[in-house]
Formats: structure tokens, sequence, C-alpha cells
């Protein structure tokens, strides 16, 4: 697989930040700390790291219930399956392969397609609403204006890819000859707000409970490097930060999700060793875990890596 230039330079910035950060905290430091973790916590860590995927499966499960029933064991293998893919490749390749998996399930482009944009929608709006309070309670003002311009391009940006002129002009410009393939994704959400406004509903209960999860893995890895952090200052930067992650000139975020919980920890007292040695085993935890969790799925499922890219 050719990455293309544009993936190239994604790669380059991501790693380039990265790269600076261990560089000013200083690689024996964060070497120090990371050696110098306590076991329990990390296995605490992991332990809440795998829970994750628990809300991840049933927010994908409620969405999916309305236009296809499918096994609930089925759609743990496809979003953990998803979710392994999203933490190995570059971009959004791995998260948006469930548009694939689903096309096993005789679910259309269309339809896979207004679930997987919808979920990140909730997702987003999600994070921003949490990080706006959070923000409010822990600093006041600073960084208000930011959460709401966010939140207005979120906005401004589903109006249009929802309105008929945005959708025309999408089929006609970027999907051109692929349009017909995606036929049913603006009456698929439409239906999702006026007769399946509870799986919506759902789907924000179970990514609030996964943000959550996500914050206290965080928590957990601080922990094990001595730092104690009060929960809800972990769950207010984790939100504010995974904005980064919709960036599209990173990878995921990587890169600038760390810069900016370097300055958000800061400003509590944690110093930078401390935050990018954190972030660095989360990151390494999300490898280890992605690549048992992948070859365990191509094992029992007699996949080989070539049956991957080929979808």
């Amino acid at each position: 697989m050719i990455m293309k230039p544009f993936s190239l330079l994604k790669y380059a910035f991501s790693i380039a930040i990265i790269a600076i950060l261990i560089f000013i905290a200083g690689p024996g430091k964060i070497f120090q700390r990371i050696s110098n973790a306590d076991i329990l916590w990390l296995g605490i860590s992991i332990v809440f790291l795998l829970l994750t995927l628990i809300p991840g499966t049933l927010s994908l499960q409620v969405l999916l219930m309305p236009i296809k029933k499918i096994p609930i064991k089925k759609i743990i293998e496809y979003y953990s399956l998803t979710w392994a893919l999203g933490n190995l490749l570059p971009g959004r390749l791995g998260s948006f392969y469930i548009v694939y998996l689903l096309k096993k399930e005789k679910v259309n482009l269309g339809q896979s397609t207004s679930i997987f944009i919808l979920d990140k929608i909730i997702t987003l709006t999600s994070v921003i609403a949490i990080s706006i309070f959070g923000l409010t309670f822990l600093f006041g003002s600073e960084g208000i204006i930011a959460s709401f311009i966010v939140l207005g391009m979120v906005l401004v940006g589903s109006a249009i890819l929802y309105s008929e002129s945005g959708r025309k002009f999408i089929r006609n410009y970027i999907l051109k000859k692929y349009a017909q393939n995606f036929s049913g994704f603006y009456q698929t959400t439409k239906e999702y707000f006026t007769k399946n406004l509870i799986a919506v509903i759902r789907n924000y209960k179970w990514t609030i409970v996964k943000i959550t999860l996500d914050s206290i893995v965080i928590w957990s890895v601080f922990n094990s490097l001595g730092i104690s952090i009060p929960i809800l200052f972990v769950l207010t930067i984790y939100c504010a930060t995974a904005i980064s992650t919709f960036v599209p000139f990173t990878l995921n975020g990587l890169g600038v999700r760390e810069l900016l919980s370097l300055g958000l920890y800061s400003r509590i007292g944690v110093n930078t060793e401390t935050v990018i040695s954190t972030y660095l085993i989360i990151y390494v935890f999300n490898i280890i875990l992605s690549g048992i969790i992948l070859a365990t799925l191509m094992k029992t499922e007699h996949m080989s890596i070539k049956d991957l890219l080929k979808n």
C-alpha cells in the first residue's frame, strides 16, 4: 500500500511534534519515569482500556438496530477489528473500515456511511459539550471561545453535509461515479432524527460512558507515575484535547493532542516529562492490544493482511 504525499506529510507532522516534545521533556527523564511506574496501576489502566470496547460496541449496536439486526457477537468482532485497525493504520482508514465490514451484513454504503458519520458527530459534540463545562470550571473563560468556535464549525459542517445543495455538491464533485453506491445516506440520517431518535439518545449515553472510561485509563496511568489528579480534571482535559483527533492534517490528532494536553496539564502543575510519559505508555498499550486483537481475529476468521487491505 503506497501512501499519498498528504499522508506522508501527516506522518511527518505528527512525528515531528512528538519528537520535539520528547526532546523538550528529556528522553532520560521520560525513561526514568516510565521505568519507575507502578505495575498495579498500569494493570488497572489496561483493564479499563479493554472495557472501553464495551460501550463502543453498544453505541454501534444501537445505531444498527433500526437498520439491521446483527448478532452482538458479530458487532463485537466488527467493532474490535475497526478499533484495532484505527490504532494501527494512518488517518481514518482503520475507523472507516466498519463501512466495508457492514457490507457483509447487507448494509449498503449509504446506510453504513450514515452510521459512521453520525457516530463521529455524536462523539465530537459530546466531547465539546463536556470540555466547555469543564474548562469553564477549571480555567474560567479561557479556552471557551475556541470550544464554541469548534462547536459552531461542527454545526455548520453538519448543516452543509445534510442540506440539498451540500449533498448535490458531494455527489457531483466528490463521489462522482460512485455516488449511486451511497444512495440512502440522507434518508437513513433523516430517519434517525424522526423515527429512531431513541437510537441517537442511546448512542449519546454509551458515548459518554466510553469517554469516561477513556479518561479513567489516563487517570490510572498518571497514578502509576505517582501523580494524583482529580478524575474530573482528567475528563475535562481529555475531552478538550480529543477534539484534535478530528484535525485532518494529523494522524488522528497524534502530536497535536499531546501538545494541547501538555499546555492544559501544566496549568494544574503537572510537569512535561510526566505528561509525555503518560501518553507514550497509553500509545504503546493501544498498539500492543490492537496487535493482539487483530492477530486473534485474523486467526479465528482465517483472514490475512491481504484480505483486510483488499477491502
